[in-house]
């Protein structure tokens, strides 16, 4: 008789929810917070991936910028000075 009682229960989860109502509780409000940590390194780890891809572009406007920093102190130092000829060599 008690296990016919035990399985009825079980079916109907009347047992499962009977006592397990509270761990149900705390695991489904652990869930959002998990879900978005999991979310959090997505983006992070999408990201990065992104920024891999550019990298290079970054590190070609950053050479564009300093020789181009290099090519104005060099034009004010023969501006200053008419004698000196300055030749660049491509890198």
């Amino acid at each position: 008789m008690k296990t016919l009682g035990l399985l009825e229960k079980i079916k109907s989860e009347k047992f499962l929810s009977s006592g397990d109502k509270y761990y149900k509780d705390i695991l489904e409000s652990i869930l959002i917070p998990i879900a978005c940590i999991c979310m959090l390194i997505a983006i992070t780890l999408l990201l990065g991936r992104l920024f891999y891809k550019i990298q290079p572009w970054f590190s070609i406007f950053l050479k564009v910028k300093q020789n181009s920093i290099v090519k104005a102190r060099l034009f004010s130092i023969v501006k200053k000075q008419k004698n000196i000829r300055i030749y660049l060599l491509p890198s």
